[in-house]
């Protein structure tokens, strides 16, 4: 089954493999998810370095959510993975289950990515939804696991990992629950939990890849003057895995 997808998948079916993985989901018992997974890593790190250089190349500013508009360090931005991430992945799955395979391998190979910020001509922060993935490093703070959550009413998960905050506190601003994967689950794909909203972790790749690191911006609403033409400069570079 799961070599079916890839042949696929290689082929350039990209929508039809993963159509094929979602509806008939492969236990990770079977082989291939590695494979699989070093044929998407790459697009991953190519959309991520050429939104991160576009948004710098055009004067995009990357700040803190919590602190209104207060830069951060280029650190922050996208921190690669250390030992400290592959002993926490392991931990999770060791102590509550596993959060989908791809999930797990983003926190021991990708790392965190966070292009939270605005362009100076929009003058504010704004709810257009950057991606914000945490791959979080330390499992404990103030001796909570404050990412994990396991007093969760979610059919099917007993468990939830915290990855980043809703779009309207990404934009300063009060909002609902964080974005979540649910866990246990034991197949290649992850599951996104925003709300009632449930999505496969590809799926939720590709639609920030879709719109160069952002939702679709026709969706958003920019101030009068915006200079988004950089934005589009960006979707023009994407690979959609």
């Amino acid at each position: 089954m799961i070599h079916e997808i890839i042949t696929k998948y290689k082929n350039g079916n990209t929508e039809g493999a993963w159509a094929q993985m979602h509806e008939v989901p492969v236990h990770n018992s079977d082989d291939g998810y590695e494979e699989l997974w070093l044929l998407i890593k790459p697009k991953i790190e190519y959309n991520l370095e050429a939104i991160i250089n576009g948004l710098i190349d055009e004067g995009y500013i990357f700040c803190e959510n919590s602190y209104g508009l207060k830069s951060r360090s280029m650190d922050s931005i996208r921190q690669k993975p250390t030992e400290k991430n592959l002993e926490l992945s392991r931990y999770i799955s060791h102590k509550y289950g596993s959060l989908g395979f791809i999930f797990h391998k983003w926190i021991e190979e990708i790392g965190t990515i966070n292009i939270n910020g605005y362009h100076p001509s929009w003058g504010e922060l704004i709810e257009n939804d950057p991606l914000w993935i945490e791959a979080h490093q330390d499992i404990e703070l103030n001796g909570e696991e404050w990412f994990i959550n396991t007093e969760v009413i979610v059919p099917s998960y007993k468990f939830t990992y915290d990855f980043a905050p809703d779009s309207l506190h990404k934009a300063n601003i009060s909002g609902s629950a964080p974005m979540r994967i649910g866990g246990p689950e034991y197949y290649f794909d992850s599951v996104v939990l925003d709300g009632n909203c449930h999505q496969f972790f590809t799926q939720y790749l590709n639609k920030y890849f879709r719109f160069g690191g952002f939702v679709d911006q026709n969706e958003c609403m920019y101030p009068e003057g915006s200079n988004i033409d950089f934005i589009h400069n960006i979707i023009s570079q994407m690979i959609l895995i």
